[in-house]
Formats: C-alpha cells, sequence, structure tokens
C-alpha cells in the first residue's frame, strides 16, 4: 500500500465567491404575535476569501408587503445589515454561512459560477424567519 494521497486530483476545485450576490424573494416571517409573508430583497457582499472560509455582509429590506418587522439580535427592524461568516463544502458546491450578529444560517449550494441557490432558517426567542431563494452575482 502506498504512503501516496491524490486528494488534489479528487478534490474539487475550489470557486471564487468574492463579489456582490443579490436576490429579491418571499419570506415567511413570525415575530411572536403575527405570522406573515413577504418580500424581501438580500445582498450578499462577500469581501474576502481564503481557500473554503470565506466572510462577508448581508444587506437586506423588507418590502412595503410585510406590515411588521424582524429582528438583528433584539432591536426590531425593517431592514439592516449583518456580518457572516462562510465554508464552502468539499464538493465545491455546498455552501453554509452563519450570521454574526443573529441567529440565522443560509445553507445551500453553487449552481454555477453565478447563481447561488440558498435557504434561510432564523429561529430565536420569539421570532422565527424562513426563506428559499436564487442569489445572482452581479
Amino acid at each position: 500500500m502506498s504512503n501516496h494521497n491524490n486528494w488534489g486530483s479528487i478534490r474539487p476545485k475550489i470557486p471564487n465567491l468574492i463579489g456582490t450576490w443579490t436576490s429579491q424573494y418571499r419570506a415567511a416571517v413570525h415575530d411572536g404575535n403575527k405570522f406573515e409573508i413577504g418580500v424581501e430583497t438580500t445582498s450578499l457582499v462577500i469581501e474576502q476569501q481564503d481557500g473554503e472560509f470565506f466572510i462577508g455582509m448581508a444587506v437586506w429590506e423588507l418590502d412595503d408587503t410585510f406590515e411588521g418587522s424582524s429582528d438583528i439580535g433584539e432591536e426590531q427592524v425593517t431592514g439592516g445589515d449583518d456580518g457572516f461568516i462562510g465554508i464552502i463544502g468539499s464538493d465545491g458546491t455546498e455552501i453554509t454561512l452563519a450570521e454574526v450578529k443573529d441567529s440565522g444560517i443560509y445553507r445551500g449550494r453553487l449552481l454555477d459560477e453565478n447563481r447561488l441557490e440558498l435557504t434561510y432558517v432564523e429561529s430565536d426567542v420569539g421570532d422565527a424567519v424562513l426563506l428559499r431563494t436564487v442569489f445572482v452575482r452581479q
């Protein structure tokens, strides 16, 4: 048996995700008192990448279709920004992002070099948010 390992030949190339990825989508929000579905817009700005790890900022805004608000931490807001850290899976397409100021997690996959399909889940005491969308690199 050889000690030679061929990880380099079987591992996929790590894609470059740096840039701004934007999407408009329907989101479900439950603020503890009310459940509603409305339109939201988010841009994921990936600022730095080191191999499979990356960091950036999610900038989002609730559309006028939402009557209520969401939160960042415990502050009720109708838009804002939150830093995140992320990782690319070993298959080169799986993507996971974790928010810094809140408890939200994005999970999904890179569809091609300019499209990123993600599902977002946030569940704090008193509120929850769910969405699924495709982000497009600008």
